[in-house]
């Protein structure tokens, strides 16, 4: 697993990925696989948990903190791609994300 620059087992993820009956899901495993190998893209300022918590609300999962993670990015994507960067700078803003691990 040297030829990738991540965790070994991030790189097992990534070249499992590639086979046939993963198609499907390929670019969520590298989306998570990347979400997971940057710092983390949620932030909790001082005194505004409870704020940033109802806000992110809406993308929460219930089965995995990877999937919430993944909700989050692509909403932002979808953002991103559809309206404007100005968008999704905001989006970013009000749910207290660090931009420059999303991008």
């Amino acid at each position: 697993m040297a030829i990738l620059p991540t965790e070994p087992l991030y790189s097992k993820l990534l070249i499992t990925s590639l086979k046939e009956e993963y198609a499907e899901i390929q670019l969520s495993i590298t989306a998570i696989v990347a979400l997971l190998s940057v710092e983390n893209i949620l932030y909790s300022p001082k005194g505004m948990e409870k704020v940033v918590i109802k806000k992110r609300k809406k993308f929460i999962n219930q089965e995995s903190d990877h999937l919430t993670l993944l909700s989050i990015f692509n909403f932002f994507k979808d953002v991103l791609k559809q309206k404007s960067k100005k968008e999704a700078v905001a989006f970013a803003k009000e749910l207290q994300l660090i931009l420059k691990h999303l991008w």
